[in-house]
């Protein structure tokens, strides 16, 4: 869970090191009240924003663009989820994002010579040595102990399971972590785009080959809902 990240840290020579374990600075997650935002165009023309960040912590994913879509997404981050491998392709956006979120952040090994690189203080970066490993076997375990579900499948599930795994752990919260902008029905049908991030038009169906079906994951996140475990606003 949380506490399996450790702070990155640059030896003499140079290299990316485990720093020390203080699982985020200390950083109560569920203290209080939590929103995780996803970047479906659902949220889009809803004017969510305001009640986002309300929120007493936010959690973004990714290349999640904030500049120009406020009133619908919000302008707080306190902590972004970096799950992807950071390509060349992708770089620009992920440092548009720096510029405008200075929180920590969640990620692969691979990844933080690329933020560290681009300015990001290390001690920003928490990594998990085994990552990969990680996603694809512990995220479903760890959901059916909180919900006594025997959800399984030999691929992962996409970003929004994976954090709200590692934010709640397998016990059920005091209070449900409130979720934004994660599909949990198809929309397909009725015609929208998935992505609103730098205004693309790609929908998040055509890059699922590595991840779980997304009606798995429809189940998923509304049997959480039905647990008490996540509150999901449309």
């Amino acid at each position: 869970m949380m506490h399996d990240f450790v702070q990155a840290g640059i030896d003499a020579r140079g290299a990316v090191v485990p720093r020390k374990y203080d699982i985020l600075g200390g950083m109560d997650l569920l203290a209080d009240d939590v929103a995780v935002v996803g970047s479906s165009s659902i949220l889009l023309n809803a004017g969510n924003g305001p009640r986002i960040d309300a929120h007493r912590t936010v959690v973004r994913f990714n290349r999640a663009q904030l500049d120009g879509f406020v009133s619908d997404v919000g302008s707080k981050t306190d902590l972004l989820y970096v799950a992807e491998t950071i390509i060349p392709e992708k770089a620009e956006a992920y440092r548009r994002n720096f510029a405008t979120m200075d929180c920590p952040i969640l990620t692969k090994l691979d990844n933080v010579d690329f933020l560290v690189e681009h300015g990001v203080d290390p001690a920003r970066c928490y990594f998990h040595k085994d990552f990969e490993e990680f996603v694809r076997k512990r995220c479903f375990s760890i959901i059916n102990r909180m919900i006594d579900k025997r959800y399984k499948h030999k691929r992962p599930p996409r970003s929004g399971i994976t954090i709200l795994s590692l934010l709640l752990g397998p016990k059920l919260p005091e209070k449900p972590v409130d979720i934004y902008g994660i599909e949990v029905e198809d929309i397909q049908q009725k015609g929208w785009k998935t992505h609103f991030f730098a205004r693309s038009s790609a929908h998040t169906y055509q890059h699922l080959g590595w991840h779980c079906p997304p009606e798995l994951e429809f189940e998923v996140l509304n049997a959480m809902a039905d647990q008490g475990a996540i509150r999901i606003n449309r």
